[in-house]
C-alpha cells in the first residue's frame, strides 16, 4: 500500500513538472506591442497608411496569394568596395530624400511585405559600418530594449511573431567569366527583421492549396489520357 502511494505521488509530481515546463516554454519574454515603430513602420500598417507617408509612391497590385512587396530606399545609396560602387537603388520601388524623411538618414532603406493590404514583414536595411553581426545585434537589443533571447541564433520566436537579424548582401557580376570574381556575394550590411508568423502560415496554406489543386488536375488529366487511349 505504501509503495503504491509513493508510486502515485511520483506520477503526479512528474505530470506537474512536465506541465510547468510546458507553461514556462509557452511564456514569451517580449510583447510585440512593446516594439516601437521601426523608422516609421509597424506590423499591421495598411497600404493607405504607407501612401500617407509617401504620397507619390506607386504600389504594385498583390500577386495571386495576396502578397505585395515594397523596397523603399534612401536616395543615392551606394556601397564602395574593391570592385567599385554598387547602387542598391537599382532594386527599389521608391527612393526618399533623407532631408524630407530623417528616419532614413542612417539606414539604406526598408523592405516591406504585405498580405491582403496589411504589413506582415518589415526588414530595416542597415549599413555594415565595420561591425560584426554580434555587435550589431547587441546594439539593436539595446536600442529596442529586447530580451536576451534576441542574442541567440534564432532571435525571438514567439506565438504570432518573430524578431531576428540577417546579413544584407548582393551579387556582383563584373562581366569577366571564368574568374574568381564572377557572381560573388558580398555582405554590405544587416537586416533587422520583424515578421507576423500568423500571416506566414496563412500564406503557406494558400500556396499549398494551389499546389494541391495543380497536383489534382495533373492526376486527373493523366487518368483521362489513360481512359481515352486506344491502341
Amino acid at each position: 500500500m505504501k509503495y503504491k502511494f509513493l508510486l502515485n505521488l511520483l506520477v503526479i509530481l512528474n505530470i506537474l513538472f512536465l506541465t510547468g515546463c510546458k507553461n514556462e516554454k509557452a511564456v514569451c519574454p517580449f510583447d510585440i506591442k512593446q516594439l516601437p515603430q521601426l523608422h516609421g513602420f509597424s506590423l499591421g500598417m495598411r497600404i493607405d497608411d504607407i501612401r500617407k507617408l509617401f504620397p507619390r509612391i506607386t504600389i504594385k497590385p498583390p500577386n495571386e496569394f495576396g502578397i505585395t512587396r515594397l523596397t523603399i530606399v534612401r536616395k543615392s545609396v551606394g556601397v564602395l568596395d574593391s570592385v567599385g560602387k554598387v547602387d542598391l537603388t537599382l532594386s527599389r520601388d521608391y527612393a526618399v530624400d533623407p532631408v524630407q524623411y530623417p528616419e532614413f538618414k542612417d539606414i539604406y532603406g526598408v523592405r516591406l511585405e504585405l498580405l491582403d493590404g496589411k504589413v506582415t514583414q518589415i526588414g530595416i536595411l542597415y549599413p555594415k559600418n565595420d561591425l560584426k553581426m554580434e555587435e550589431f545585434k547587441r546594439r539593436i537589443k539595446e536600442t529596442y530594449k529586447l530580451p536576451n533571447m534576441f542574442l541567440e541564433d534564432g532571435g525571438i520566436n514567439c506565438d504570432g511573431f518573430k524578431i531576428n537579424t540577417l546579413p544584407l548582401s548582393y551579387s556582383i557580376n563584373p562581366g569577366v567569366p571564368n574568374t574568381s570574381w564572377y557572381n560573388i556575394r558580398n555582405e554590405v550590411g544587416f537586416i533587422f527583421h520583424v515578421s507576423d508568423t500568423t500571416a506566414e502560415n496563412t500564406l503557406s496554406q494558400r500556396e499549398k492549396k494551389k499546389e494541391d489543386a495543380e497536383r489534382a488536375k495533373e492526376l486527373a488529366d493523366r487518368e483521362k489520357k489513360v481512359r481515352e487511349f486506344k491502341p
